[in-house]
């Protein structure tokens, strides 16, 4: 049936409102139509049928579809991306071949366009913050989410990543793969999977249609999160027609209607590789129609054929398709293959495996030849399977028993040797387990079957009280997950419960007696010792453990996290620059050798980068942060918030240079990452506030103001006074540079009162400065100078690099020159002159020195020096055009 595209406005709120009806009424809607459009009525009435058609199938799951009804929408605009060709049709709505054709860009992309009668009133607004939030999936196996939006009509839609590929079954039977390339492809779904939970966000709807395999000949999962973008807190229609998952690939509970977890994906995923495996569904019949009724109930009463099982009744075609015969598909399924889908299958979810990752590692066991977990630990069962890996040496140990009487002492030296090796092992194994078991746990409160929404704030009080109930006092696991705790408070910028938790870590791992959980405890209450100013003490603590840490090999991974602190806390205190710098040099290497984890050695990178920035080394600064954007791209991670925390570090690092025009945009482009990326925090405290100052030095203070006004009400609930003063010092600049006293006046009571939890010079320093500052836009000169004086000789005491005395003593000539006491303001206007051309380091240009240049052309002109004066004011001019542009103070 053709019909003409220009019904689709007046179409698509039909269908939508039709295909929520069922019977008699759906067909009284049909006639309601027909009454006033009989051309309309017909065309809804053909893709209602069409539409009850593609319901018994999977969406998907079949070639493209090229009815006239799709074809009729090519050219169609769908926000900025123009429609091609139809991908696919199924029961959730169409999937199209687009092109972005606004400019920004010239590629393919799918574009998946949702029934409306999924989404109930008021879903819309959360479909647009739920896209933003699944955008932050950023894995090489997933097919990213680039877009979420709802038309001019009120349609909801995706854009995701095109991929040209095949259904992973598909693609596996035509290329005749074997058992252990079938396994190998499922561990990559499985990873992506698991990349995926670690953000909370469950997939709901895991089948081989949504999961495609390149020509490359690597997996791409697609749909990741449309099932949580469709049925967050009541937003889905609770019926069968409107379902957000493929009954034949639906988990237990979610044929039941109950709460959809992490465990759900395990079950769903466990029917995919049951299916890549044999060929056969692990409950339905594949004689029988696979009508959705039929399904559902299949999967809740039918207990799973065990894969042995399955394999035995598998076609010659399908065994030849697996490049093998039907008995050595069976012998290759029994044992370990059988027991590992038998877990990941049970009916309920807390049989089932606590995690995807504790599911694929005992795959990864399996393809290994070592013992799964899955399967009960007897003696006998690991000496099987490390006669498999090991058949030579197994062989080759009868010949050598003789030797091995007259080696009695080197053989017990060895064991001793493997027993230690086995028992760190064997504690790895607990942590990394008790680790997912938190993160699942985590997961499964993320989404709860009530609907209420569940704060981060609200998940991590729930993991402390987990691991309170769940680990005995004094154990590494606890003391370990009591880490990993406190680090996650920190990035959610809670800062007084990251303390707390941190000390009761350290205690967990004083009575737990393992070294470098010690000495990471220790390190890690270091940094929070900097939050209050106590930079000696914190370096006293880190070096103290560093000594105290043996050259043992198995303690690298401590060592590294302590010269981390280290660096940072020798930059911060400003003691030695020279020592941050060696200190996060060396753990970067180190991180580098131990190849553990690529988010260490990026935090390594970052504070190398920010050690040199303190040495004035700002070339070297700008391409270690480069080192680390490269590291991002690698590992796929553009879109996680590690990104938006580099800019905000290369927006400080420039404005640091005296490149302020340069850290605005860096600035800018972090804050506008972070909130895309977060759409519960957004930016953090830091950015806005190093963002706040780049403004405000380039003279754009209604964006500064804004900045500032966020970032204190962050820094207000993040609970610590030193970052609390530091935002304020610089929202009470800037509100005194345009003359806003009033609210200059009121930051300062705020600041002056925040003393009482920080009474340190820096502290007390930065307030003193902000009086200053508030006093001369209030006209008191006098005052000015009083406050400018004290404020220069407390940060001289405060901050041995004289990083925050500068502006601090430039100040200070700016109030001599307006008291008239030019002579006095030409002193401490050299001086400022003198210490902002040793900033330089490896720059020509700084807009900190312009402002000091800017007081010694005034002083001079004070003092009648006018030709020395238009010197200086040439160069003034010079470096703040260059840095701040001319909008800029001075």
């Amino acid at each position: 049936m053709s019909w003409d595209r220009a019904l689709w406005p007046r179409l698509s709120p039909l269908l939508d409102r039709a295909l929520d009806l069922e019977g008699a009424a759906r067909d009284a809607l049909v006639a309601s139509v027909r009454a006033d459009s009989p051309g309309l009525a017909d065309v809804l009435a053909h893709l209602l049928a069409q539409h009850e058609r593609l319901l018994a199938g999977s969406f998907l799951d079949e070639p493209a579809v090229g009815t006239d009804a799709s074809a009729s929408l090519a050219g169609q605009a769908v926000g900025p991306y123009t429609l091609e060709r139809p991908l696919g049709m199924g029961g959730m709505g169409t999937v199209w071949l687009a092109r972005r054709t606004d400019g920004r860009y010239d590629a393919h992309v799918a574009v998946k366009l949702l029934n409306l009668s999924l989404i109930e009133r008021g879903g819309q607004s959360r479909f647009r913050r739920e896209g933003t939030l699944l955008a932050r999936l950023s894995h090489p196996h997933i097919a990213r989410l680039l877009d979420a939006g709802v038309t001019a009509a009120g349609q909801p839609y995706l854009v995701l990543e095109y991929v040209d590929g095949d259904p992973i079954d598909r693609f596996a039977d035509q290329r005749r793969l074997d058992l252990a390339a079938r396994l190998r492809l499922f561990l990559e779904v499985a990873d992506a999977v698991a990349h995926a939970h670690a953000n909370f966000i469950v997939h709901r709807d895991l089948k081989p249609s949504n999961i495609l395999v390149d020509t490359g000949g690597h997996v791409k999962l697609l749909d990741f999160g449309v099932a949580t973008l469709l049925s967050e807190h009541g937003s889905v229609s609770a019926t069968v027609t409107g379902r957000a998952f493929t009954p034949a690939y639906a988990a237990p509970e979610q044929a039941a209607g109950e709460a959809v977890t992490a465990a759900t994906d395990v079950y769903t995923l466990a029917v995919v590789l049951f299916g890549l495996i044999t060929g056969r569904h692990p409950t339905l019949d594949p004689d029988a129609a696979a009508e959705v009724p039929a399904a559902l109930r299949s999967v809740v009463d039918r207990d799973p054929l065990l894969l042995s099982d399955a394999a035995a009744r598998a076609p010659f075609e399908a065994c030849e398709r697996r490049a093998t015969t039907r008995s050595r598909l069976v012998r290759a399924c029994r044992g370990d293959l059988d027991t590992i889908l038998a877990r990941a299958l049970k009916k309920a979810p807390a049989y089932r495996y606590a995690s995807i990752t504790a599911f694929a590692d005992d795959v990864r066991r399996h393809l290994a030849h070592e013992p799964v977990l899955a399967r009960p630990d007897s003696r006998w069962y690991r000496l099987r399977r490390f006669a498999v890996r090991r058949r030579i040496e197994v062989a080759a140990g009868v010949v050598v028993v003789a030797a091995l009487v007259t080696g009695t002492a080197v053989a017990m030296r060895q064991a001793a040797a493997s027993a230690v090796e086995r028992d760190r092992a064997l504690e790895q194994m607990r942590r990394a387990q008790a680790t997912n078991d938190v993160s699942a746990f985590l997961l499964a409160q993320a989404r709860p079957a009530d609907g209420r929404p569940v704060s981060n704030a609200d998940l991590l009080a729930q993991g402390e009280r987990l691991v309170e109930r769940r680990f005995p006092r004094g154990s590494t696991v606890r003391a370990h997950l009591l880490l990993m705790l406190a680090d996650r408070y920190q990035e959610n910028q809670q800062f007084a419960d990251w303390r707390r938790v941190l000390q009761r870590a350290r205690d967990e791992a004083a009575a737990s007696g393992d070294v470098a959980l010690q000495a990471r405890a220790a390190c890690a209450w270091a940094t929070t010792l900097l939050e209050q100013g106590g930079h000696d003490e914190a370096l006293a603590l880190i070096g103290g453990t560093l000594d105290g840490l043996a050259s043992d090999r198995a303690l690298d991974e401590a060592r590294a996290a302590c010269l981390l602190a280290q660096s940072i806390a020798a930059r911060q205190g400003g003691a030695d620059p020279a020592l941050a710098v060696d200190a996060a040099g060396r753990a970067v290497a180190l991180e580098a050798s131990l190849a553990a984890s690529p988010d260490r050695e990026l935090e390594a990178l970052v504070a190398l980068s920010s050690a040199y920035s303190a040495r004035r080394q700002y070339t070297a600064a700008a391409d270690t942060t480069a080192r680390a954007l490269v590291l991002l791209e690698r590992q796929g991670l553009t879109d996680s918030m590690d990104f938006p925390a580099l800019l905000n570090n290369l927006s400080a690092q420039l404005q640091d240079a005296g490149r302020s025009v340069e850290a605005v945009a860096a600035g800018r482009r972090a804050v506008e990452t972070a909130r895309r990326l977060d759409g519960e925090r957004g930016a953090s405290l830091t950015m806005l506030t190093t963002y706040g100052v780049a403004l405000s030095s380039t003279g754009d203070h209604a964006a500064a103001a804004a900045a500032f006004a966020e970032a204190l009400d962050k820094a207000r609930a993040a609970g610590s006074a030193r970052r609390l003063v530091t935002t304020l010092a610089s929202a009470i600049l800037d509100r005194a540079d345009v003359g806003d006293v009033a609210r200059a006046d009121a930051l300062l009571a705020e600041g002056m009162r925040t003393l009482t939890a920080d009474p340190s010079a820096f502290a007390r320093g930065l307030m003193e400065a902000s009086a200053a500052r508030v006093a001369l836009a209030r006209g008191d000169v006098a005052t000015a100078v009083e406050r400018a004086r004290a404020s220069v000789a407390t940060l001289d005491t405060a901050t041995p690099t004289k990083a925050s005395l500068l502006p601090a003593q430039t100040f200070l000539a700016r109030a001599l020159n307006a008291a008239g006491r030019f002579d006095e303001a030409l002193t401490y206007a050299g001086r400022s002159v003198a210490m902002a051309r040793e900033r330089l380091g490896d720059q020509t240009h700084s807009s900190q020195l312009g402002l000091a240049l800017v007081e010694a052309t005034a002083a001079r002109a004070g003092l009648g020096q006018t030709d020395e004066a238009a010197r200086l004011a040439a160069d003034a001019a010079a470096q703040l055009t260059a840095t701040v542009g001319p909008a800029g103070p001075g």
